[in-house]
């Protein structure tokens, strides 16, 4: 008589195959979840760094596409990159979150040291503070969302 595997034994390895399988299926499908994720990650953070340069204050609580972001600043001639750049729309959102001033009156605090001349002082003081504003720059467009601060500095 020809050795043989049993029922038994062919059903077990045939269990065991599937199950195998079957985790392999979910990690696939794991990963291409995380790719697309990544994907996407990847795309906004590309938006956002040109909303971040050619951001305006005027743009705030409207809906862009990056066309309009850009026109103001290149010459875009290729046709096929106006098109994508037109069909993508963004709610653009800015919102202030801090506004930071540099004084110069910490300067006469150290007249004390000798180290600072009396004149240096004077022509500090009457310099104007420096002022900055942290602003947070946010875009939405479906299941697209990301944020971005920037630091913007305030014309006097």
């Amino acid at each position: 008589m020809r050795p043989a595997f049993t029922l038994i034994e062919v059903l077990a390895a045939v269990a065991i195959a599937s199950i195998a399988g079957i985790a392999m299926l979910k990690m696939n499908s794991a990963n291409l979840f995380f790719f697309s994720k990544l994907k996407n990650y990847a795309q906004i953070q590309g938006v956002l760094s040109i909303a971040g340069l050619h951001g305006d204050v005027k743009y705030s609580r409207t809906d862009k596409t990056l066309y309009a972001l850009l026109d103001d600043y290149y010459t875009i001639d290729n046709d096929e990159l106006r098109q994508y750049l037109k069909s993508k729309t963004y709610r653009y959102d800015e919102q202030v979150l801090k506004t930071i001033s540099f004084d110069t009156d910490p300067l006469s605090d150290q007249m004390d040291d000798g180290d600072v001349k009396m004149s240096d002082v004077q022509k500090a003081a009457s310099a104007p503070p420096i002022q900055f504003e942290l602003v947070q720059i946010t875009l939405r467009r479906e299941s697209e969302h990301g944020s971005i601060l920037q630091v913007r500095p305030i014309e006097q």
